[in-house]
């Protein structure tokens, strides 16, 4: 009889203990408060922002890349009478070493195209442009023997080229080092249609040019 009854206490025992038993994992673990604050301050942590583009997010969470969080480091030599830049290099981090690219494989001309708009897209502060890639068509691409690729911008209006008005980015290993050359500060609103036709425009240059010569 005592030896049923003490099979009977720890079989009831155990049967408690195991109800006790948290879930497996950490399940019971999930923060469900703000973080207090100044929490960061004292463990002495950087914060890093989330990052806003949806691709970068979704690459970090899979763990496929991890995108450099560096800012440019630039030197910029402006136009005296207009404040645009007129150079734009990128340098080398002095403690680090690092921001120029490394050794890498040449890119093709839409590849290099894309790493251009992506630059002019970084830069569009100091551009002052709202969006470069509507103000910028690609002219051509080349490789030099160095293996270093430029491509030749020309600034647009509404589809139509601005005189004289022409930037150049270099890069190199595939990215962009430096971006030279002007461009023309426009105001909204200008008309695309032209006032004169070619037949008219050549007869006005034309009649021009002999009253110079008479």
């Amino acid at each position: 009889m005592k030896t049923r009854l003490l099979s009977l206490i720890l079989v009831t025992a155990s049967a408690a203990l195991m109800a006790q038993q948290p879930d497996a994992g950490f399940g019971r673990k999930l923060k469900t408060k703000a973080p207090s604050p100044g929490l960061t301050e004292r463990l002495n942590a950087d914060v890093v922002p989330l990052p806003t583009n949806r691709t970068v997010r979704q690459m970090m969470a899979a763990g496929t890349e991890r995108p450099t969080l560096e800012p440019l480091r630039l030197r910029v030599v402006r136009d005296s009478v207009t404040g645009l830049p007129v150079y734009i290099e990128r340098t080398v981090n002095q403690r680090t070493g690092t921001n120029l690219p490394q050794a890498g494989a040449r890119l093709s001309a839409a590849a290099a195209a894309s790493v251009t708009y992506q630059f002019l897209g970084q830069v569009r502060g100091l551009l002052r442009m709202d969006n470069p890639d509507a103000n910028f068509s690609v002219a051509r691409t080349e490789t030099d023997d160095l293996g270093q690729t430029h491509v030749r911008l020309t600034q647009t209006y509404g589809g139509v080229p601005v005189y004289n008005s022409e930037m150049v980015a270099h890069l190199t290993n595939g990215e962009v080092t430096l971006l030279n050359g002007r461009y023309q500060p426009l105001p909204g609103g200008l008309s695309t249609i032209p006032k004169l036709t070619q037949a008219s425009a050549v007869e006005q240059v034309l009649r021009d040019g002999r009253g110079q010569t008479a």
